[in-house]
């Protein structure tokens, strides 16, 4: 099955991943969206080493944020990365994450191999 399949635009990337690997990536339960469930939408950010998701993740938190993953070695379809993941004030989750075998351009976006 696919894993992700990404829509790229010059300011913006999107990726679209099926269900059951978002449930299973992010540890959330995801429904058709109902206040206060998991609608089965999460946001990134993408930083440029282990360090800076660390980062992110510690100022997220210390803004009010919920910690809900600790940054950690993941394995995404045979391809190694580090992530974790916070609730933002309005219990929206965000995946920060650094992915070796994708580079980011200077102004920080997804540099995807075509």
């Amino acid at each position: 099955p696919v894993m992700c399949t990404f829509v790229v635009t010059p300011t913006i990337t999107l990726g679209l991943v099926p269900w059951p690997i978002l449930e299973g990536d992010s540890r959330l339960e995801a429904n058709r969206p109902q206040e206060g469930r998991f609608g089965g939408v999460t946001f990134a950010i993408n930083g440029q080493d282990r360090a800076e998701v660390d980062s992110i993740i510690d100022r997220a938190v210390d803004a009010g944020g919920q910690l809900h993953q600790a940054p950690a070695e993941r394995d995404w379809g045979g391809y190694a990365g580090y992530s974790g993941y916070f609730l933002d004030l309005d219990g929206y989750p965000w995946e920060v994450a650094y992915a070796p075998f994708i580079a980011l351009t200077p102004n920080g976006s997804l540099n995807l191999p075509i």
